[in-house]
């Protein structure tokens, strides 16, 4: 199996390159163009209440980003990250987390010039099933925002 899909690809590098960069390329085109609706919008959510540190809103933030940044997400990552939290906790992480660019071509971030800012829930709403979603919720006490 592996060996015929090596097979298809060197007989057809040049097509797939091509369609990888009119891929690229239209997201850039469309990124540069984008109504301000379409982006993000860097609010921040009140944390009064929260039991966790402004490190370690960053830390949890930064395992939830690369939980999602790749091809695949890890669940059960973002699962460890948010169970348990309440809402205040959430509102750090969420404001620690910011606007990261996210392609939405590919449903992975794009940390050049293409995508659009997007904040956590965003990030979370595009990269998990609803059923994904429900599981946080039903184990931790996020349910305002999620």
């Amino acid at each position: 199996m592996v060996q015929k899909v090596v097979t298809v690809v060197r007989k057809n590098w040049q097509p797939i390159l091509i369609g990888i960069a009119v891929i690229y390329f239209w997201s850039f085109i469309k990124g540069l163009f984008s109504f301000s609706s379409e982006k993000g919008i860097d609010i921040k959510m009140p944390e009064s209440g929260s039991r966790i540190t402004a490190s370690q809103a960053k830390r949890y933030s930064d395992r939830l980003y690369i939980a999602m940044k790749d091809i695949g997400t890890d669940e059960e990552e973002i699962y460890s990250v948010l169970f348990g939290l309440t809402d205040s906790d959430f509102a750090s992480i969420f404001n620690s987390f910011g606007l990261k660019r996210y392609f939405e071509g590919g449903g992975v971030s794009s940390e050049g010039f293409v995508g659009v800012d997007r904040d956590l829930l965003y990030w979370l709403r595009s990269e998990l099933s609803k059923s994904d979603l429900d599981k946080i919720t039903m184990n931790s006490s996020i349910t305002a925002f999620i």
